[in-house]
């Protein structure tokens, strides 16, 4: 029997039915994403430096991480922060011991965003007990900063066992053209809201008020800003543009080894990975591991590559303290203490433990 065929109006009815379910279902989700998430909202990060407060504050703390609740007097919402114990950090948590270490790098070395118990100079005391980390590391630092620190260290005449420099991919050396761009860009380590969702929207006031309109903004802006970031990493790596400042890294790490052996003074090197992965859980960064490791062999550095523990991850976010800041997290530190503690080549973990190390006898 022949299906009787439908009317214009019975087709109208249809997506008039159809239009108002979809139309039901924006507003339903934009009611739920407005109110009861933070998705609509840009997260902030706010570096706090007044007299002895110095530490980090975000607007939201979705994994209850951080100590101390604040109320941003401008906008009456609250803050969650950590402070940091400069002096602590500097001078390590376990100064009673006899054999101390020198830990220098950037901000991945100094523990941005971590409470004390979970930073490397920490883990690592708690690890290697017969040992003090001693932190020299310095947020924003890069290799020309950590060799002038080294060659302090190893001018200072201070009774330093070993020297560890944990490497983060954005220490090398890079042209004014490629620190320029570096301005406008997620670094893999830090999402500036503020400043990437100020571009000027297409459609104006009406759609800046949607929650939707501006989460699926954040994540065309994020996919956009990436890409030009990992060009920039492979650009200061790979580029012609930065070769003179590359050949300089390489030999800035020579140096050190040559300053830190001159003194006796072991000198290991260990690379951090960058904790991003695309939506494929591809790490676009192999390739510069590989150039870090084959100038370390070149110039017979001891260097430990972290990323293979991270490297069956689909995804890195478990390792990283915020949803807006790429630093690692205590498990991602924890994870590459425990895995330096497994090298023959490291750091013995306590003396008479079997473990060779690097030192033959410990004074």
């Amino acid at each position: 029997m022949a299906k009787p065929k439908q009317t214009r109006s019975g087709r109208l009815k249809n997506y008039l039915v159809i239009g108002v379910s979809v139309l039901l279902a924006v507003i339903s989700a934009e009611v739920i994403l407005s109110k009861f998430t933070r998705y609509g909202k840009d997260e902030k990060k706010i570096w706090i430096n007044k007299h002895k407060w110095q530490g980090i504050c975000f607007s939201s703390d979705p994994h209850r991480y951080f100590p101390v609740r604040l109320i941003d007097p401008t906008t009456q919402e609250p803050l969650y922060c950590v402070f940091y114990d400069y002096p602590r950090r500097r001078a390590g948590y376990f100064p009673q011991r006899p054999n101390q270490i020198a830990i220098i790098g950037d901000s991945f070395g100094l523990g941005e965003s971590l409470k004390e118990e979970d930073t490397l100079g920490y883990l690592l005391g708690e690890k290697f007990t017969d040992y003090n980390f001693q932190n020299f590391s310095f947020s924003g630092a890069d290799i020309n900063y950590v060799y002038r620190k080294v060659f302090a260290i190893t001018q200072a005449g201070e009774n330093i066992k070993a020297i560890i420099y944990f490497y983060n991919l954005n220490d090398l050396l890079a042209s004014p053209e490629l620190k320029k761009e570096q301005d406008v860009l997620f670094d893999m380590q830090n999402i500036r809201w503020g400043r990437l969702a100020s571009r000027p929207l297409p459609f104006g006031r009406f759609l800046s008020a949607s929650t939707i309109f501006r989460l699926l903004r954040k994540r065309l802006i994020l996919h956009q800003v990436s890409r030009s970031t990992i060009q920039n990493y492979r650009d200061m790596y790979f580029g012609p543009r930065n070769r003179i400042l590359r050949q300089r890294s390489t030999a800035f790490l020579k140096a050190m080894n040559d300053l830190a052996e001159e003194r006796d003074i072991e000198f290991f090197v260990v690379v951090y990975p960058l904790f991003y992965k695309d939506i494929l859980g591809r790490y676009p960064f192999e390739d510069i591991h590989s150039f870090l490791m084959d100038a370390c062999a070149e110039n017979q550095i001891t260097c430990f590559d972290t990323y293979k523990l991270f490297k069956e991850y689909y995804s890195l976010k478990k390792f990283i303290v915020h949803p807006i800041d790429y630093h690692p997290n205590r498990l991602a530190n924890q994870m590459i203490v425990d895995f330096l503690a497994e090298q023959e080549n490291f750091l013995p973990i306590s003396v008479g433990s079997g473990n060779s190390g690097a030192f033959d006898a410990l004074e």
